[in-house]
């Protein structure tokens, strides 16, 4: 049965932006929706909104003696990230208390939570600038004020038969003038396939000469295929032995996170993963093909946006 957690005056770890007390929101950013589980904080606005078909995303679920989250676990889905201010006259507590009240009346278990009492010294850099796109928050935009501290919930249920993660981090800004109510609700699905075909393909090349090979996934920062990607290169590998005479560029590209040089090698070193994959997995003739990563030359979107920056992070077939 489909639930809906209602939050009375009154669910994470993400990208935040920066928007000073004078600088808040009137009202919700362009775009944004509520998600359809979980309502917000009475008079909270919605400064961020973010939403993903299918992602990974990694759960941070405890700590140990030493500081190091040392429990952590991938879950994969469509995720909805959003992000609301809450005036001063309120405090972390309190709406983190109404929030975990919402959570367990809809049945929620909490899975773990902490706060600036109970986090190790080091939790900065596990809850700040712990690798991932999903879940990476900037500590040069966001820092708990140690006067109000922060609350971070992870919670878990079932919405029609499927398993939701509900991960919430709230803080107060540096100047202490309001509170930050950061979530992300992961509900976990089977990862939509046959999104490349060979008719795709051909039809991206015919018409502009590239196309995205959807269906391939890497690690964030890494360049190891991951192994879901199999079918959608055996459809790509179809494709170019349908067309022995003809050459192909496998081409990697990045969005504008980290510094040129990195991405280069980055994007670079995914492209002749695929390339190789191809061939000597999947029979492809060497002579085809050659690889190339272009960093982030050849946007296709604005890195502007967390939606702009994963159009951006692909990689393509170019027709010689």
């Amino acid at each position: 049965m489909k639930k809906s957690i209602s939050i009375f005056t009154v669910i994470v770890l993400v990208i935040s932006i920066n928007v000073s007390a004078q600088d808040r929101r009137e009202k919700d950013v362009e775009g944004g929706k509520d998600h359809p589980l979980i309502s917000r904080f009475e008079g909270s606005i919605m400064e961020l909104y973010d939403h993903k078909n299918y992602d990974q995303y990694t759960l941070i679920l405890g700590f140990n003696e030493n500081g190091e989250a040392n429990k952590m676990v991938d879950v994969e889905g469509e995720i909805t990230r959003i992000q609301y201010s809450v005036s001063e006259d309120h405090s972390v507590f309190e709406v983190f208390r109404n929030y975990e009240i919402a959570l367990k009346s809809a049945n929620f278990n909490i899975s773990y939570s902490c706060s600036e009492k109970t986090a190790p010294t080091s939790y900065e850099f596990w809850m700040y600038n712990y690798y991932g796109d999903i879940n990476k928050i900037r500590d040069d935009r966001i820092s708990p004020d140690g006067r109000m501290g922060f609350r971070y919930i992870v919670a878990n249920g079932d919405n029609e038969g499927k398993n939701v993660y509900v991960v919430l981090f709230i803080s107060s800004d540096n100047d202490y003038n309001w509170i930050l109510v950061t979530m992300d609700v992961i509900e976990e699905k089977p990862m939509e396939t046959g999104l490349v075909t060979a008719a795709t393909i051909e039809k991206g090349l015919n018409i502009s000469g590239h196309t995205v090979l959807e269906g391939i996934f890497f690690d964030t920062g890494k360049s190891t295929i991951k192994e879901e990607s199999g079918s959608a290169l055996k459809i790509i590998s179809g494709y170019l032995n349908a067309y022995p005479d003809k050459k192909f560029f496998i081409v990697g590209h990045t969005d504008n996170t980290g510094d040129f040089a990195s991405n280069m090698t980055v994007s670079e070193e995914r492209a002749k993963a695929v390339m190789n994959e191809l061939i000597n997995k999947y029979g492809v003739n060497a002579d085809q093909l050659e690889a190339y990563g272009v960093s982030y030359l050849s946007p296709v979107s604005s890195n502007a946006t967390d939606e702009g920056k994963t159009r951006n992070r692909r990689v393509e077939i170019v027709e010689q």
